[in-house]
This record gives C-alpha cells, sequence and structure tokens, in this order.
C-alpha cells in the first residue's frame, strides 16, 4: 500500500469517525416520556424548569457537517448512476483528495465500460 493510500484510507477512517460521533451525539435524546403527568407534576410544572444538562453548543455545527456529507454522499451516487460527474455538484461538497478520488473511481467504470443502472458490463 503506497503512502497515498494510507493517507486517504485514514482520511476516510477520520471522516467516518467524525459523522459517527456526530450522528451519535445529536441522535441522544430521552424517549420515556409517554406517562402521563400526575397531579404534583402538574402544579410544579407552573414554576420554570431549571434544565439538568446545557445545550450542546456545537449541535448547529454537527448538523451542518452531517448535512454536508450527506449532499456529497448524494451527488456522488448520481455520479456513479451515470459513470459522470456530468450534472453533479460534487466539486461543492468533496474536498479535493476525495474529488480526485471519485474521478479515478468514474474513469475506471467508464474504462470498464460498467453502466451501473442496467448493472451489465461490456467487454
Amino acid at each position: 500500500m503506497t503512502d497515498r493510500q494510507t493517507l486517504l484510507k485514514s482520511g476516510a477512517m477520520a471522516m467516518c469517525a467524525a459523522v459517527g460521533l456526530s450522528a451519535a451525539l445529536t441522535g441522544c435524546g430521552g424517549g420515556g416520556d409517554d406517562a402521563k403527568p400526575s397531579a404534583t407534576t402538574t402544579a410544579a410544572s407552573s414554576a420554570p424548569a431549571v434544565s439538568a444538562s446545557p445545550a450542546d453548543p456545537d449541535a448547529p455545527t454537527k448538523a451542518a457537517v452531517l448535512a454536508s456529507y450527506t449532499s456529497m454522499r448524494v451527488e456522488q451516487m448520481k455520479a456513479y448512476r451515470v459513470a459522470s460527474p456530468d450534472g453533479t455538484k460534487l466539486d461543492d461538497y468533496a474536498t479535493l483528495d476525495a474529488l480526485t478520488a471519485f474521478e479515478r473511481d468514474l474513469e475506471h467504470m467508464k474504462k470498464n465500460t460498467v453502466i451501473p443502472s442496467s448493472g451489465t458490463s461490456r467487454r
């Protein structure tokens, strides 16, 4: 494995870890609020409530990262369906290294005449 492949692989792993962590952190939330409030909780609810944990200050950033990654994957799949980056916005979302890898994949698909939408190959 070349140094570039190792670097790309570690970069991809870091990106996956960051997205996974972001999804896990933004996905945490209380479930069990299905019980009906009793009379004592209704009376106590008129007083201002103090939050047990502060809001995550990084939540907007995490949501933006996840949205950007999701958009990049949508554009990547559009390109892979037709083996061409034409009509996609890959360059808006992907880093230069990722864009180079996508273009290399697409060229390989064209060279081998793999047409994803029909699932056949002509050699």
